[in-house]
Parts: structure tokens; C-alpha cells; sequence
């Protein structure tokens, strides 16, 4: 708690160079409750909390320390207004277990906290199989990495 740390992302995802900002870590082991723009929810546990201005958009982007380890995924925000005074929030992954998670995205493992393939289904529709498949949902190659993360069902998105 208390390191220097620097957020890159995507902020508020309108291309370009990746934006960057520095805070530091607040709080560690965080539970929090993120939503996404269709008033779905999610309990997320195990965050990394920071002070670094982490906005929508910047979500999958690494959350770095001075000696420039990733040491965190950028991964959700909360920001508001008390008073005077503007408080802003982040939260990321901490990065083994994102890595953790991206692992069970590439070999097409779902669980009941990561969904692979459209919601509700529990396979890969990107990731050949081996007994044939009606035309639309048949590919001659595996997932690639991007279109197997924009399968995770998504929560409100830093």
C-alpha cells in the first residue's frame, strides 16, 4: 500500500496514443460492485484500489509500478463529487490472477465468474471443434486473444 503507480489506457475510448496517469495504491483486497451501461452487475473481490484517475475506457489497460512490472489490469472506476472536494477511484486485477483469467479464456474454459461465447453459453463459438458444426458458427482457426476477451461478459468499464 502506498507505492507509486502509473494507469495507461484507452480514456474514454477515443483512440489514439494511450493515456497515462499516476496515483498510488490505497487499498488492497477490495470487494466491489461494478455495473455496466445495461444496469448489469458484477461482485468483483480481490482488487487492487488506487488513486490514479482511471476513467471509462481505460479498462484492460496495465496498471504498472515505478520499476515498470505490470502489476495490475485496469479494470473499473468510481468517481463523485462530495462538497468541494472530487473523489476518484480505481480499481484493477490484480495481474496474476489476470493472467489467470486470460488462460481460461484461451483454452475455452468457462466458469460461473468468466463466460466464454455469447452470454448464457458455455463454449467458444470462435474455437474449432472437432465434430462438424452448422456453417455460421463453423471458423478454420482459434479465438484470437481480442475477440476472446470482447467475449467476457462485460462490467461497467473503467
Amino acid at each position: 500500500m502506498g507505492d507509486n503507480v502509473i494507469a495507461i489506457g484507452n480514456a474514454n475510448g477515443v483512440g489514439g496514443p494511450p493515456t497515462v496517469v499516476s496515483g498510488a495504491i490505497t487499498q488492497l483486497n477490495q470487494t466491489i460492485t461494478a455495473s455496466d451501461q445495461l444496469g448489469g452487475t458484477e461482485t468483483l473481490h480481490g482488487m487492487l484500489q488506487t488513486n490514479a484517475q482511471i476513467v471509462e475506457g481505460d479498462s484492460g489497460g496495465p496498471l504498472v509500478n515505478t520499476a515498470g512490472q505490470v502489476i495490475g489490469m485496469d479494470t473499473a472506476a468510481s468517481s463523485g463529487s462530495f462538497g468541494n472536494t472530487t473523489s476518484n477511484v480505481g480499481f484493477a486485477i490484480p495481474i496474476k490472477r489476470a493472467l489467470a483469467i486470460a488462460r481460461q479464456i484461451r483454452n475455452g474454459h468457462g466458469s460461473p465468474t468468466v463466460t466464454v461465447g455469447p452470454p448464457g453459453s458455455s463454449a467458444c463459438w470462435c474455437r474449432p471443434r472437432r465434430r462438424a458444426r452448422p456453417a455460421a458458427r463453423r471458423s478454420s482457426s482459434s479465438c484470437s486473444s481480442a475477440s476472446r476477451a470482447a467475449a467476457v461478459s462485460p462490467v461497467r468499464r473503467a
